[in-house]
């Protein structure tokens, strides 16, 4: 008989246009500074409004198909937006909500593009410029990673306290935009 134990889950959605067309709306609209509130090197995170409730309704009701706690009725407790800078950065950290997520807005740049840059050549891994990365221990003991070249229109929910991270890109004068939060 094999076992199979379950290890960490993080659910990956592709978020309609509708709902993309809102988020970028309320990024207009986004004013307070936000960076004391979080850990990455970036120079730009602002708190976003989401004046008509309807990205909280989106995440609460996708956090749903997360089977993490017996209660799967989760609230949002905060969003924010990044606007990130070649060569900014968010260190490995976790959050002390019950989940998080993460919605690619953005992405000035490809991930071949990265993979080609100077700071990627000759790397025994496959390169991680650009990318947002999971981190976590398997059964085994041995810390494993997860590394997503980010996609617009992709959304990410995850345990909050998921280590992950955020590398710097390289090739792109551009900003990637992010939308992030916290669900309690």
């Amino acid at each position: 008989m094999k076992i199979h134990p379950q290890n960490q889950f993080w659910l990956e959605k592709t978020v309609e246009p509708e709902m993309m067309d809102y988020i970028k709306s309320q990024i207009k609209l986004a004013e307070v500074d936000y960076r004391n509130q979080l850990v990455g090197h970036i120079t730009s995170s602002l708190k976003l409004p989401d004046k008509e409730l309807k990205l909280t309704n989106y995440i609460e009701h996708a956090s749903r198909e997360i089977n993490y706690l017996e209660d799967t009725q989760f609230k949002m407790n905060d969003i924010w937006v990044n606007f990130q800078k070649k060569h900014e950065f968010n260190p490995v950290h976790t959050h002390t909500c019950k989940l998080s997520f993460v919605i690619w807005v953005e992405v000035p740049y490809t991930y071949e593009d990265e993979c080609n840059s100077v700071a990627a050549q000759g790397v025994a891994q496959a390169p991680c410029a650009g990318c947002f990365e999971f981190q976590y221990t398997t059964t085994l003991g041995m810390i494993d990673r997860f590394t997503y070249p980010p996609t617009e229109s992709t959304l990410l929910i995850f345990p909050a306290q998921l280590p992950h991270l955020v590398y710097p890109f390289y090739t792109s004068d551009g900003i990637r935009v992010s939308i992030s939060g916290n669900l309690n």
